[in-house]
C-alpha cells in the first residue's frame, strides 16, 4: 500500500475514544542503542520525524518520551517504563515511534506489550512501517515485523561476537580505553 493509502487507513482506523472533536492524543517514543548513534536514528531525528507523522494525521502529541543508549532487548528503559505507567493512565490513545525496533527487539516483548496496550485502548503507529494494531489482520502483520526485528538483533550480536573474536585473535582491545592496568599502544595491541 502507498504512503497516502496507508494515512487514510489509519485515519480511519485509529479514532480518539470520545465522540467530542478533540484531537487523538499521542505519545511518541523514541530510543537508541548507543551514544554514538547520531545520524539516521537520532533521538531527535526520531522524535521529528514522529512529530510530523502525528501532525499530518491531526493527532496531538501528548507526551514524548526518550531512551538514550537503552538496549531494546528488553523493556528494563526508565522512559519507556514511564510510558507503560502513563498509558495505564489513559493518558493517550496510540503510540508512535519510528520504527518497530525503537520500540523492542524481541518478539515476545513487542507482542506482550501490544497487548498489554490494547487492554487501555491504545494503538501502535510506525512512521517507517504499516502497522495498524487495531485488527486481526494488523496485529499479524505487527508480529510479522516484530519477529523481523529480532531476527536483526540475533543477527547483530552474531556479528559483534565475530569481530570481537577476531580482535582477540590479534591481541587487539576493541575500543579507546583498555582494562584497568593496561595501556593501549597506536596499532591497539
Amino acid at each position: 500500500m502507498d504512503e497516502p493509502a496507508n494515512q487514510i487507513l489509519s485515519q480511519q482506523l485509529l479514532t480518539p475514544r470520545s465522540d467530542d472533536d478533540r484531537a487523538f492524543k499521542a505519545a511518541i517514543y523514541a530510543r537508541t542503542s548507543s551514544l554514538n548513534q547520531k545520524f539516521g536514528y537520532s533521538l531527535d531525528e526520531q522524535v521529528r520525524q514522529c512529530w510530523e507523522r502525528c501532525k499530518m494525521l491531526g493527532w496531538k502529541v501528548t507526551r514524548i518520551f526518550k531512551d538514550e543508549a537503552e538496549s531494546g532487548d528488553d523493556t528494563d528503559r526508565p522512559q519507556f517504563q514511564r510510558m507503560m505507567a502513563t498509558a495505564r493512565g489513559g493518558h493517550f490513545d496510540v503510540v508512535v515511534f519510528w520504527k518497530l525496533d525503537r520500540f523492542s527487539r524481541s518478539i515476545l516483548h513487542a507482542v506482550e506489550l501490544e497487548r498489554e496496550l490494547r487492554k487501555y485502548d491504545i494503538a501502535l503507529h510506525s512512521v517507517t512501517e504499516q502497522l495498524d494494531t487495531s485488527t486481526p489482520s494488523g496485529r499479524f502483520n505487527f508480529r510479522n515485523i516484530a519477529s523481523a526485528a529480532e531476527f536483526e538483533r540475533e543477527h547483530i550480536k552474531e556479528r559483534s561476537q565475530m569481530g570481537f573474536k577476531a580482535l582477540a585473535l590479534q591481541h587487539a582491545w576493541p575500543n579507546r580505553t583498555p582494562p584497568f592496568g593496561y595501556n593501549r599502544i597506536e596499532d591497539g595491541i
